[in-house]
């Protein structure tokens, strides 16, 4: 019996607790509905919110009771495009320096970028002979120096250097193709590659263009230097001195572009670096129509510029002695046989000493060579 009364106790207990629960939460739902709906007073003109809604999110803004507030400006990122207009004249290269670098037809060109020059998006570096213009090179407009292989020797020649600022209008990324027939790149074709040089072809897409610009390089990754400009009708161009498998082309059709100012300066490559010596040169005693003779033979020097060879004859070695033959080159194809010089002007018991010099068309004569007869070496070797 005990029991059975704490029991009830326990449960009239908790219902008592949950009746005084049930009471709070239902007085505070009484108290929001009562204190949630919105009393104005009119005072000068305007309205005095006295109550706040719950919601705090973005809704909060669009609440005509909240007409005073206004969202903070730049809260969003916004993305922004921006096109660069370049000067109408861009500057021209600061402090230009031209150099004869005395090797071969070569010169030297070194400048510096002006700080206003940001617009520009590449250099030019041209030549003129007479009153014809050459586009040498097209450099990126970071480029400070360039150096041109193809000088006329001894020739004064004068040569402009200026930035432009060109709009690429197709292909937005140049595509540069090798000179092998049948191949192709973004919009170019090698159509054919034979004796009559590289021919190229493309079909001209529907863009608004100025001019279509053809570049020619021999190195994977530059554009090389600018070979033609066609106008915009033009589907095919053929570059009679491009070799197969060798050169690599991009075209471009190009819009408006704003040139620099010019740099213009004269200068003259003279070379004084000497050719290469022939090479495997030998001297044996012979019979020429039943007298003694001399057979002298070597090979062609590596240097392309070789304009003639000079054998020397000396019965001293102490001296280079006499010019006694001149072989002059008339084709950079020499035939082996040719190089050969057979002396019939000699006499029995005479040690003679031979030299072979090579003469480049500038002028510059290789060293003497280690040249004898019977073995004895030739003394004449420019130390």
């Amino acid at each position: 019996m005990l029991v059975q009364r704490q029991n009830s106790k326990r449960i009239q207990l908790y219902l008592i607790i949950g009746g005084v629960i049930v009471a709070v939460l239902l007085g505070y739902i009484a108290y929001i509905d009562i204190f949630s709906k919105t009393s104005s007073t009119q005072s000068n003109n305007a309205i005095i919110t006295k109550n706040v809604p719950k919601d705090f999110g973005q809704s909060i803004f669009q609440d005509s009771r909240f007409f005073s507030l206004e969202p903070k400006v730049g809260t969003d990122l916004i993305t922004q495009a921006a096109q660069v207009i370049p000067s109408s004249v861009l500057p021209a290269p600061d402090a230009v320096q031209v150099f004869d670098t005395q090797e071969g037809n070569s010169i030297l060109f070194v400048w510096k970028k002006p700080a206003d020059a940001t617009d520009a998006t590449i250099v030019r570096v041209s030549s003129f002979v007479g009153d014809a213009q050459k586009n040498l090179a097209t450099l990126p407009s970071s480029a400070t120096s360039y150096i041109y292989p193809n000088a006329v020797n001894g020739a004064r020649t004068q040569y402009e250097i200026h930035y432009a600022h060109q709009q690429i209008v197709y292909p937005s990324t140049p595509a540069a193709v090798i000179a092998r027939a049948g191949t192709t790149s973004g919009p170019i074709q090698v159509s054919a590659v034979d004796s009559g040089g590289v021919h190229l072809q493309w079909s001209a897409p529907a863009i608004s263009a100025q001019s279509i610009e053809v570049y020619r390089s021999d190195e994977v990754g530059k554009i090389g230097a600018l070979i033609a400009r066609l106008d915009t009708s033009a589907t095919s161009y053929v570059d009679a001195t491009g070799e197969a498998g060798i050169s690599l082309y991009t075209v471009q059709w190009v819009g408006d572009s704003t040139n620099g100012a010019l740099w213009t300066g004269e200068a003259t490559a003279t070379d004084q670096t000497a050719p290469e010596k022939p090479a495997v040169q030998t001297a044996m005693t012979k019979t020429s129509n039943g007298n003694n003779a001399v057979h002298v033979t070597w090979s062609p020097s590596t240097s392309s510029d070789v304009a003639k060879y000079l054998v020397y004859k000396s019965e001293h070695a102490s001296a280079i002695g006499t010019l006694v033959y001149t072989y002059t080159v008339k084709d950079t194809t020499i035939d082996q046989q040719s190089l050969e010089y057979l002396d019939t002007a000699v006499q029995s018991g005479t040690t003679y000493y031979y030299s072979v010099v090579a003469v480049d068309t500038s002028g510059n004569q290789s060293t003497t060579q280690d040249l004898g007869v019977a073995g004895k070496p030739n003394p004449f070797v420019t130390q």
